[in-house]
């Protein structure tokens, strides 16, 4: 399967159960890549609880004793606008179209935010990101016992 294109690839792990597709992420680069490059099958990745850890595209699969404290965060935060201290329900996605929906209205607010599934993180976060001189980061703890989503985030984004 080496010799077929990636987006032949992604159509064929479409058929994949949650557990088979958790499986093909992690067994080899090019298969991860033909995953992580699709935001179908990114985000399935996300809709279930899981102890298991899907690296990024060009990173190592981390030995099991790293792979405790290594998170792969949902690939909405790289598409998400957010002004920092506001309410939650201002996260947008990003575009030109002023018509883009907000987080709230997605289902994808209600998907773990990380893989795998945590109840409590810490994350770091950059105020002005667009600052020629970058300010310090600022902590925020975010907690649920059902397993840290999406939506979590901007609440704690909110709240601090």
């Amino acid at each position: 399967m080496d010799y077929l294109p990636v987006e032949l690839l992604s159509a064929i792990f479409s058929s994949l159960g949650y557990k088979d597709l958790l499986s093909v992420s992690s067994t080899t680069q090019r298969w991860r890549i033909a995953v992580l490059h699709d935001f179908r099958l990114c985000q399935r990745l996300f809709l279930r609880r899981t102890d298991q850890y899907v690296p990024e595209v060009n990173e190592a699969t981390p030995p099991p004793e790293k792979r405790l404290t290594a998170l792969r965060a949902h690939p909405v935060f790289a598409v998400l606008r957010y002004q920092f201290g506001n309410a939650p329900e201002t996260a947008k996605l990003m575009g030109v179209n002023a018509e883009l929906p907000f987080l709230n209205e997605l289902p994808v607010s209600k998907n773990f935010a990380f893989i795998p599934s945590v109840t409590k993180v810490e994350i770091g976060v950059h105020t002005n990101i667009g600052a020629r001189s970058l300010l310090p980061m600022v902590k925020v703890h975010v907690m649920n016992p059902c397993g840290v989503t999406v939506e979590d985030v901007f609440v704690a984004l909110a709240d601090e």
